[in-house]
């Protein structure tokens, strides 16, 4: 497992739980390196999010649907991804 892996981890460990009060005892390098990881996984969270997108309207799922996964109105699914339509 790579370092970037484990600040993933180490930040996803902290969200499920809960332990914000950790962030107010971290000292300036290692905000800057969570800030980075948060980028990272930004980034590819972004990347499944398109092609899990993609996946779902090849198989027939709803705008609808897909924005109420996404906590996201149908409309805003549509506008976000429409264009893949056309790609599948």
């Amino acid at each position: 497992m790579t370092k970037t892996s484990d600040v993933h981890q180490q930040i996803a460990d902290q969200v499920a739980s809960h332990r914000w009060a950790l962030y107010t005892q971290m000292a300036e390098p290692e905000v800057i390196e969570r800030l980075g990881a948060i980028y990272d996984l930004q980034l590819r969270l972004g990347v499944e999010k398109l092609h899990t997108v993609t996946r779902a309207r090849a198989l027939g799922v709803s705008w609808s649907r897909i924005g109420t996964e996404l906590n996201i109105s149908a409309q805003a699914a549509w506008e976000q991804w429409h264009h893949l339509d056309a790609q599948t």
